[in-house]
């Protein structure tokens, strides 16, 4: 029995519970009922796009390491993970477990490395599949971060009398809005000390035997693709999408916040969403959107909502892309 992952559920469960506990449900019917859904539908189609994008991340960071698999199959798995984002417990964990290991499946024997003809086993090719999704998943961090930083520089030059009416009301929240964008600005370099832990282990001469075999070509090829011109705008057009996604899901309930602002929070929001005590994707988020959104004056239940619709457009790409797969292998039955 795996306790980790009941703990997980339990965690999640109980969160999702006591969130439950302060709300008012008569206003949370209020509000499903007045769902804008042609909104709502947008919402998914920006999300649909963003996710899109974040394969096409992924494909460009797994051939830097030699996983050369189609394009096409690099879709379908991305958005299997969505589905199994909503189906094994962890959240997005499961999503990644599942990536990693339908990826290094699909490449078999097919594999070589940059610079090496041999061909390497099934542990080695599920070390580079796990190295590609969690760089992947570091580099949609790191946009996300870049996002928010630049929305806030463009949301204090652009729009300085909203952006001083908000500090105006924000004021007693100085410090811990100081302190979360010192954190997204610590991450936002967190390339720069990458680099340097690098040349630190190059220097060093570390004898680990899989950084020995494969660092030089691995890190070189990793560091150039990850931050080539075209990946990192690949990567920050979908964190956008994402954000002016659920921006999109707030006004489907009639929310109606600055979008630069709503693109300043979202990083914390999706962060907090990271939390792998998920219960079919959903639980931290919405506490990550309580925690960061209730100081603008938004009630709690309209902003549970909205984080849950958000969480829908997920769930909705999930089980088309399970639908899709079982028409698919009822043909080939």
């Amino acid at each position: 029995m795996n306790y980790k992952k009941i703990l997980r559920f339990v965690c999640g469960l109980s969160l999702l519970f006591f969130m439950f506990a302060q709300l008012d449900t008569s206003l949370l019917q209020r509000i499903i009922l007045d769902i804008n859904g042609f909104t709502f539908l947008i919402a998914v189609l920006f999300c649909a796009i963003a996710n899109l994008l974040c394969a096409l991340r992924w494909e460009s960071l797994s051939k830097a390491v030699g996983l050369n698999v189609s394009n096409k199959i690099f879709i379908s798995v991305y958005f299997e993970s969505i589905a199994a984002n909503c189906i094994l417990p962890g959240g997005i964990l499961g999503g990644d477990i599942w990536r990693t290991t339908r990826i290094a499946k699909e490449t078999k024997d097919e594999f070589f490395l940059v610079k090496h003809d041999s061909k390497f086993s099934k542990n080695q090719l599920f070390k580079l599949s796990g190295l590609s999704v969690l760089v992947d998943r570091i580099h949609g961090f790191w946009s996300l971060c870049l996002m928010g930083i630049t929305c806030f520089l463009l949301f204090f030059i652009f729009m300085p009398e909203t952006f001083n009416k908000w500090s105006e009301e924000l004021s007693v929240y100085l410090s811990p809005i100081f302190l979360y964008l010192m954190i997204l600005f610590c991450i936002l370099i967190l390339p720069v000390l990458i680099r340097f832990y690098i040349v630190f282990m190059q220097t060093a001469s570390l004898k680990i035997k899989f950084f020995l075999k494969f660092a030089n070509d691995m890190t070189r090829n990793l560091w150039r693709v990850s931050y080539s011109n075209k990946t990192i705008i690949i990567s920050l057009i979908s964190q956008i999408l994402f954000g002016v996604s659920f921006w999109i899901c707030l006004h489907s309930i009639g929310i109606n916040l600055n979008i630069l602002l709503t693109l300043v929070l979202a990083p914390g929001i999706f962060l907090f969403a990271s939390i792998p005590i998920g219960v079919a994707g959903f639980g931290p988020r919405e506490a990550g959107s309580l925690f960061l959104l209730m100081p603008l004056s938004l009630n709690n239940e309209h902003i549970f909502i909205s984080s849950v619709l958000f969480g829908l457009t997920s769930t909705v790409l999930g089980a088309i892309t399970l639908l899709v797969s079982l028409m698919k292998s009822s043909k080939k039955n």
